[in-house]
């Protein structure tokens, strides 16, 4: 068992990319879906139900690790499901893995529960009320799992994961539409991008993850670059890299979409996850932009 990892939410962006990385690390991985078919490493499971998870459990052993990354509806943020199925299903996972003997498990959170705080963003900020469904649902499955954890001598580890980019996003993703766009002769029609993100690459986000699998102190725990850019900046990068006509970017077009947090200039305070693991970000803006449109072009070529 102390090798063991299991994820939920594997196929999605950050998940396909984890499943690869503890596998070339050798750790044993196991992938909960509720939708894919079953397969070698993946296990259909049903969320919802106590009695499958448990059975499913005892039939193969309880993982170490449990990484929760199944999140439904992620892009429409006041969905009911985000207070209601996503996290029953997941009070459900923690109940039913720390009963089995799992000693960790890592939820997954978002930057967005920093809300429109200014500055630097620390673990032990004050809580803001919820801007919507999606925000709140998070902040109730990480109430509920470290409360838990305390009972039960466990480890429960929420970690904020910032805004993660890299190949392999989904085709309405930004870089997506700005890679797809620097093909033609069409201009770019984007929202006036004056907010701000504080970015970490794909692989620096991966190994972030990776090593909080050592870590056995409950809590919150940023998972950032560390740094704040303005989205107009970004994008700029981008299409320079892409050695696209910038004349044909145009910033104002269309409104901000109403999925996208109206992000202040804000960044991560590093100082916890870089004290619990010795990990820091080593990839920058301009670093993991070229590796990004690289690695796209590549899987371009690949389905051509």
């Amino acid at each position: 068992m102390n090798n063991s990892v299991w994820i939920s939410g594997s196929n999605g962006y950050i998940g396909s990319y984890l499943k690869s990385a503890l596998m070339d690390s050798k750790y044993e991985v196991m992938c909960l879906s509720s939708s894919a078919p079953i397969g070698k490493h993946i296990i259909n499971l049903n969320f919802s139900d106590k009695a499958e998870i448990k059975e499913m459990i005892i039939k193969f052993g309880p993982p170490e690790t449990l990484i929760h990354l199944g999140w439904k509806n992620v892009y429409q943020i006041n969905d009911e499901s985000h207070t209601g199925l996503n996290v029953d299903n997941s009070i459900n996972l923690i109940d039913e893995f720390y009963a089995a003997g799992t000693k960790r498990i890592i939820f997954v959170g978002s930057v967005s529960e920093y809300a429109d705080q200014v500055g630097i963003l620390r673990e032990d900020d004050k809580d803001r009320p919820p801007e919507n469904k999606y925000i709140e649902g998070k902040v109730k499955v990480r109430n509920y799992g470290l409360r838990l954890a305390t009972k039960l001598n466990r480890t429960f580890l929420h970690t904020r994961l910032f805004s993660t980019y890299g190949a392999g996003q989904s085709h309405n993703s930004l870089i997506k539409q700005l890679f797809d766009c620097s093909f033609t002769e069409k201009k770019m029609i984007l929202s006036p991008c004056l907010h701000y993100r504080d970015y970490i690459y794909i692989a620096d986000a991966i190994e972030g993850l990776i090593r909080l699998i050592s870590v056995n102190e409950s809590g919150i725990i940023n998972l950032a670059g560390g740094e704040a850019i303005q989205l107009k900046e970004f994008v700029k990068l981008f299409w320079k890299e892409l050695d696209a006509n910038a004349e044909r970017l145009i910033f104002g077009g269309h409104e901000q979409p109403s999925y996208e947090q109206s992000q202040p200039k804000a960044y991560s305070d590093q100082t916890k996850i870089r004290y619990l693991t010795d990990w820091a970000p080593n990839t920058s803006i301009k670093k993991g932009i070229k590796l990004t449109i690289d690695q796209m072009k590549i899987q371009a070529t690949l389905k051509d």
